[in-house]
């Protein structure tokens, strides 16, 4: 969440896990970009780019859904 409030510019307070990651996180190419590369750098995760995938990066819940799991699988 705290991820997401500095790339987005929102008060964390406002960042849900419902929260859609570009409808209502306002997220463009650019900032979607750095949160991957944000992932990367926080998390021993490597995001391949099959990983990419609009139904995994949806929203912050989904964000967290992968993470954990990619952080089981490794």
């Amino acid at each position: 969440m705290e991820l997401l409030s500095a790339i987005s510019k929102l008060p964390r307070e406002k960042i849900t896990v419902d929260s859609r990651l570009t409808l209502d996180l306002g997220l463009d190419s650019i900032q979607f970009m750095e949160l991957l590369a944000s992932l990367e750098d926080r998390f021993p995760i490597r995001l391949e780019v099959e990983d990419i995938r609009p139904e995994l990066f949806f929203s912050v819940g989904t964000v967290l859904e992968f993470v954990q799991e990619r952080l089981k699988d490794d």
